[in-house]
């Protein structure tokens, strides 16, 4: 009898939300054309990636051509290495435009659960580009060791060192802010590449300030710190998506709180097996649940609808939720 209750109050909610949902989809309607939420969320992704992918391919540009000049006429050899560093920033700005184009496509039959996982794969390759960055601007330190500048540079490559590094710190801040609002994993990684770049900058800023004043030997253990952090960043960002890329779970955290969240749909007796995974920076989720042996079958998938709805509208980040439903044994 309580059951029964509870379904019927179930149902009369869920036809308000009904509703609800109509007139939300009406105010989404125009004219002829109608998108839903997903595709206009995906949409909304790749513009504002887009967006500040472009922004950083100007500023990257400008930087090359600028630090290619300043080391070449200042006579530095770090500001020349720091404008190679700065064209690798540049290359993975093309691959993370290209990485949101396609992970932002909409599913097709081939790929039933979507295309975000090349997000995934961008990101690794990002981050196997910041360990490249960080193994090559360790041996470039350790390197000026031994070897000992014929030339001093000039006040135009550490004035340049200056610009890169303010402009390459500003730009980490603006990339990685759009990146968690945007939540896309590749354009976070590739805002640590600005800031790696920042501090590629700031070595060299060191590195050219200590040979002008005859102390080499600061470049090489500003280089061998930076180096290390570097990798770093470029190790954990590589391990996260090498998790997603063979599937690994959510944190238990986030399955307790799927648990938690079916575990207050009326009409549910129980709920077990959970089992959720990312694709790309969405989640898929998987859920057992256990009704009442004697109700119906409308009257179950009812219910495994509204578990669906509560799990999709408390974590944005859940794209699909498949819920088995299993009669509750005393």
């Amino acid at each position: 009898m309580l059951h029964l209750r509870a379904i019927t109050l179930l149902h009369f909610y869920n036809s308000l939300q009904v509703v609800d949902r109509l007139a939300q989809f009406y105010k989404m309607a125009r004219g002829d054309k109608f998108f839903t939420c997903s595709k206009m969320i995906k949409t909304t992704k790749y513009n504002k990636g887009k967006k500040v992918s472009l922004v950083s391919i100007l500023v990257n540009a400008s930087l090359v051509f600028f630090k290619l000049f300043a080391g070449i006429f200042g006579q530095s050899s770090a500001m020349i290495a720091d404008a190679v560093h700065t064209l690798s920033d540049l290359i993975t700005d093309i691959i993370v435009i290209l990485g949101l184009k396609y992970s932002t496509q909409p599913s097709d039959k081939k790929h039933p659960y979507g295309h975000e996982k090349i997000e995934t794969l961008v990101s690794l390759i990002l981050g196997i580009f910041l360990m490249g960055v960080g193994i090559k601007i360790g041996y470039d330190g350790i390197k000026t060791i031994f070897q000992r500048p014929s030339v001093s540079p000039t006040i135009l490559a550490l004035f340049a060192a200056v610009i890169s590094l303010v402009s390459k710190e500003i730009l980490y801040r603006y990339t990685l802010r759009i990146g968690k609002k945007i939540n896309s994993r590749a354009v976070i990684a590739n805002a640590w590449h600005h800031r790696s770049d920042a501090l590629s900058s700031l070595v060299a800023f060191v590195g050219i300030a200590g040979s002008m004043m005859g102390f080499r030997m600061l470049d090489a253990l500003a280089a061998t710190f930076l180096a290390i952090f570097i990798i770093k960043i470029g190790v954990e960002i590589s391990a996260g998506t090498t998790s997603e890329l063979v599937e690994s779970s959510v944190s238990e955290e986030l399955a307790e709180k799927i648990r938690k969240i079916a575990s207050h749909t009326p009409g549910l007796a129980g709920v077990h097996s959970i089992r959720a995974r990312h694709i790309g920076s969405s989640i898929f989720a998987e859920i057992h649940i256990e009704v009442a042996a004697d109700i119906n079958v409308e009257d179950s998938h009812f219910i495994a609808d509204e578990v669906e709805r509560k799990i999709r509208k408390n974590i944005k980040e859940v794209k699909e939720v498949l819920v088995h439903v299993e009669p509750f044994k005393r």
